[in-house]
């Protein structure tokens, strides 16, 4: 798995990444964000590396493309 953090750059998106990711499903937790392209594959995003604002705006984007049941948000885990 890729852990990033942010301010992402594009260095740290590895070569053979597609430009585009279709996402499967996320689920957030107290610390990370985890970005599924499919069932074996996500990406690890460190919530503390995003200001506390930038969380809200990246969460209403992620939920402006995948659907609300493929967003799980797990509390206390």
């Amino acid at each position: 798995m890729t852990v990033l953090k942010f301010p992402l750059q594009k260095k740290d998106i590895p070569e053979t990444q597609k430009a585009d990711m279709i996402l499967f499903k996320i689920v957030e937790n107290n610390k990370y964000l985890f970005l599924f392209e499919g069932k074996f594959r996500a990406y690890i995003v460190d919530k503390s590396t995003i200001k506390n604002d930038e969380i809200e705006l990246l969460r209403a984007k992620l939920f402006e493309v995948i659907p609300s049941d493929k967003y799980i948000i797990c509390k206390g885990w």
